[in-house]
Formats: C-alpha cells, structure tokens, sequence
C-alpha cells in the first residue's frame, strides 16, 4: 500500500470514531437532559419587577365605621379626657365620648351610611362599643331616636338596665327620665325592648314603659292625640300654687319651660311662685313619638288688703 492509500485509510478511520463518539454523546446527553426533567426542580426564573403605571386605578376606601357627628342645633358637647370639650358638625367621635346637648338643641350622629343617632336636648349618651355590624349607646338622661337601614346590622340602646334594638329595618325612641324610668316606642319596622328579665316586641306605633327595676308594660297603640289632663287650683292669696295633671307614663312634662317629673302612674305636680295679680301657666307634654300638646291658664293672686290695728280700749274711753 502507498503512502498516500495508508493516509486515506486512517482518516477514514477517525471519522468514523468521531461519528460514533458524537452519536454515544448525544444518547447520553438527551438521557441526562430526560433524567433533569423528571427528577430535578426547575430553576426559578427572576421575576421582573412591576412598573407603575402613570394613572394607576386606586380601590376605593372601605366605610369609615366610626361616629360622626352629621348635624347640630345649638350647643353640642363631648365629654374627653377629663372635660367637655364643644365639637362641631363632621368631627369624629370616639368610643366612650359622651355627648352632651344643651336646652332646645339637637343632634344627629351617624356611623356609617346606615346607623343614624337623633340626639333631642338636654341629653347625655355615651358610645359604647361597635362591631362590623352592631352599635351600642348608653343613654344616661334625656331622649334618642336611632334608626338602622339595612338588614343585617343591630343599634342596641341601653338605658340603666333597660335594652333595646331594632328587628331588621327600623326606627325607635328610648327615653330616660331623671327617676331612671325607661320608654321605648317603634316609629317604623319592629324594636325589642328588655327590662328585669322580660323582653316585648314593639311593632310599628306601639310604646312600652318601664318603671325602675320592673318588667316592661304590655305594648299600646301610641294614641293620634296627646294625653294631658290638668287640674287648676282656684284663685287665691297665697305666693304657691299648685298645678296638678296627668299625662301617659312615658311623656314628659314642662311646665313654664321647666322639666317636671312624671310618676309612674303618669301622674305630675308642679309648685308655682305667685306675684300679685295675673300669671299665666303654660304646660307642655311631649310623647315618645314627639308629638306634643300645650294648655294654658291665668292664675290670679288676690292682694291682700292694708292690715287693720285694733286701737286700744283705753283710747275709747276718753
């Protein structure tokens, strides 16, 4: 064989060598690329970081469940940190602020969109504690109207041991006097009202009242007309009168513009100062429902004549 025949054979020969390396190659490499597949975890790929668009869509804020005072009329209160303190209309309220009302003014607060508070004068309420869906008050004096609605959500009153709330859709008054008795009456939808272990349902233009430590009476119509009956004492010379009436256990009573107690037999009396001549008595009863009635009458006050001394019997004699 020639040189140039032995060359030829021998690159031959390393091809095919190549040729059979690289096919082994290949078999082994796609079996360990298999056995990566099914054995081995993928590799975390970096994740790129998001970019800001330039008007980005911001979801809306969820209800403010807290108190708000919404609307006032005449002198508005809070009782923080050891003093009353005046707040204004869209002040936050926090809970176990007491709000306090002065003579003829008014109030309303609200939690979010569907717990309303009507706060009448001369009130002390304290807010207790809320839930998601619940709201608790404690009324010290004077008269609320709270209305819930939406289903679903509770406004509990709690007036001395007295409770009360809605059924569903409501709204309801709870008034406390100055002796601790306690009236509740539904305006619309149904209330529960709860004294010394007894609960009634109030539906819509019913009342219930409870003296201080008894059960709650049996429901009653609110009457269209206010009950007030009042006896005047006749004309006399004394300096007090006294005014006698009578209206339903749970209205209040004014008398010239002063708060007058009212017995639990609804029952009420009023002592008057009189100055000589003419004065006239103005009497007002407000029922739960807030419909009032006003009589009026003059009482005079006879003057009294000049005293007459006796002369002595000795001056008759001379």
């Amino acid at each position: 064989m020639t040189e140039t025949g032995e060359a030829r054979r021998r690159a031959i020969g390393a091809a095919k060598l190549i040729a059979a390396a690289a096919a082994v190659g290949g078999t082994l490499l796609g079996a360990s690329a298999v056995s990566r597949r099914l054995f081995e975890r993928p590799r975390r790929t970096a994740i790129p970081a998001r970019t800001t668009p330039s008007n980005p869509i911001v979801a809306p804020a969820p209800a403010d469940p807290s108190f708000r005072l919404a609307s006032a009329r005449g002198k508005i209160e809070a009782y923080r940190q050891g003093r009353w303190t005046p707040i204004q209309v869209g002040e936050q309220l926090a809970l176990q602020d007491v709000v306090l009302t002065g003579p003829s003014a008014r109030a309303v607060i609200r939690r979010g969109a569907n717990t309303e508070i009507e706060i009448h004068e001369k009130v002390e309420v304290r807010l207790d504690r809320f839930t998601d869906d619940s709201t608790t008050l404690d009324l010290i004096r004077g008269k609320v109207e709270g209305g819930v609605a939406r289903p679903g959500e509770t406004l509990e009153i709690r007036a001395g041991a007295t409770r009360s709330s809605n059924e569903g859709v409501a709204r309801f008054v709870i008034s406390r006097d100055a002796r601790g008795a306690v009236g509740a009456a539904a305006k619309v939808g149904t209330a529960l009202f709860s004294a010394a272990g007894q609960q009634v349902h109030l539906s819509e233009g019913t009342e219930s009242f409870a003296a201080p430590g008894k059960p709650p009476s049996e429901p009653e119509t609110i009457p269209e007309e206010v009950l007030l009956s009042v006896i005047w004492p006749a004309a006399r010379g004394e300096e007090r009168a006294q005014v006698k009436g009578k209206v339903r256990p749970s209205s209040s009573v004014k008398v010239n513009g002063v708060d007058t107690a009212v017995r639990a037999d609804g029952s009420f009396t009023a002592s008057l100062a009189l100055r000589e001549g003419a004065n006239k008595v103005e009497i007002q009863a407000e029922d739960l429902s807030g419909l009032t009635k006003k009589v009026s009458s003059v009482l005079e006050r006879r003057s009294k004549g000049p005293t007459l001394e006796t002369e002595p019997e000795a001056l008759w004699k001379r």
